[in-house]
């Protein structure tokens, strides 16, 4: 195809592998981003404090469809702003539970692309899963349940 460059970059969460730093293309890259960029807290990122899928802020809403209405308003605005290169192929949906965020997205790389769904699950970490831990994150860093200022 012309005129469309390949997705290409660092694999995350980032790691060494073979003395090298991890790198990941296309469609591995495209859902590492996606959940990178979903359940990243707006603000956290210290140099792109707008950086983020705002998931988190919602995790212990009620369940209704103003919420709902809000999450996927969120999601498609951090996608156009920080992921251009992904185009939804269809609405944003939103599954949401007590304690747990599911965020379910049809997306295509290109035009010509056939339609891929990824889903980014985002739980609690009080949600009777034992405790904390990595439940909360799809990456399997811990993911904390304090909230951190700027000083």
């Amino acid at each position: 195809m012309t005129g469309v460059r390949p997705l290409r970059g660092l694999a995350l969460p980032f790691r060494i592998t073979g003395g090298r730093v991890a790198t990941a293309e296309d469609t591995h890259k495209a859902e590492q981003d996606l959940r990178h960029l979903l359940t990243t807290r707006v603000g956290e990122r210290v140099l792109r404090r707008d950086y983020g899928g705002g998931m988190h802020q919602y995790l212990h809403q009620a369940d209704n469809q103003a919420i709902r209405a809000l999450l996927r308003h969120d999601v498609e605005l951090a996608l156009r702003n920080h992921l251009p290169q992904l185009r939804l192929a269809g609405p944003v949906r939103v599954v949401h539970g007590e304690g747990e965020l599911r965020v379910l997205i049809d997306y295509r790389l290109n035009p010509a692309d056939v339609v891929r769904s990824l889903e980014v699950p985002l739980t609690a970490p009080d949600a009777g899963r034992g405790g904390g831990g990595a439940a909360g994150n799809p990456f399997g860093n811990p993911v904390g349940g304090t909230a951190r200022t700027s000083p």
